[in-house]
């Protein structure tokens, strides 16, 4: 039961819900979101294209851009600012949902949400929106989409979207699909090695069967 920011469940729920998860139980919903991103923006028309205006520095520009964005990210859960009990629990829920990942499950996993989760939200939701209201209200939107897809907690959701906002604004200056897609990739197999390989890095504790509930919320 969800009670006032925070899971109220018991034992067994708790066990049920938040294990380490298993590739097979990730892919369906990847896969998915892949072909339906692909469907979407073969038939849409586009204002983007592969490389945009970075041509062939597209991808290691994206590459780039993902690295970076994660090595601030990582920072700034490291700092006082963001030490708070919300986002020490986010951390090491996800360190137990993906404990049991090896380094193909990452790769994979990181491979598909980059590319299906940018050619879905960004390359055919956010191109529709911007094109029937402005690209503020575009890239706002699709990133609440974006955040909502990612529902874990409210602190998870927040994180996504303004990584949203982020990619979508990756895609409307340089019209490279590859770019964010790249950036996209990337940030995800550096977050995975982190929360799954390095969770030390993240201040986390990693004795087995810990529990991590409740969350609380401090928004």
């Amino acid at each position: 039961m969800w009670s006032h920011g925070e899971f109220n469940l018991d034992s067994a729920v708790k066990k049920t819900l938040f294990r380490p998860l298993l590739l097979r139980e990730v892919l369906p919903s990847a896969i998915l979101i892949t072909v339906l991103g692909m469907l979407i923006c073969w038939w849409l028309t586009n204002p983007w294209s592969l490389s945009g205006r970075l041509g062939v520095f597209a991808l290691p520009a994206g590459l780039f851009a993902g690295i970076l964005l994660y090595g601030a990210c990582l920072w700034l859960t490291r700092s006082p600012w963001l030490d708070v009990p919300s986002v020490r629990q986010l951390n090491q829920l996800l360190h137990t949902l993906f404990q049991g990942f090896t380094w193909r499950d990452i790769m994979i996993v990181s491979l598909l949400a980059g590319v299906g989760e940018e050619l879905l939200v960004r390359g055919a939701l956010q191109s529709w929106l911007i094109s029937i209201t402005n690209p503020v209200v575009g890239i706002v939107m699709a990133s609440i989409i974006f955040g909502c897809m990612h529902w874990l907690s409210y602190t998870y959701v927040i994180a996504t979207f303004v990584l949203g906002v982020l990619f979508g604004l990756g895609l409307f200056f340089t019209e490279s699909i590859v770019f964010v897609i790249a950036a996209h990739t990337a940030y995800d197999i550096l977050a995975f090695y982190v929360i799954v390989k390095r969770p030390e890095l993240l201040g986390l504790k990693t004795e087995e069967n810990r529990n991590v509930l409740p969350i609380k919320e401090h928004i």
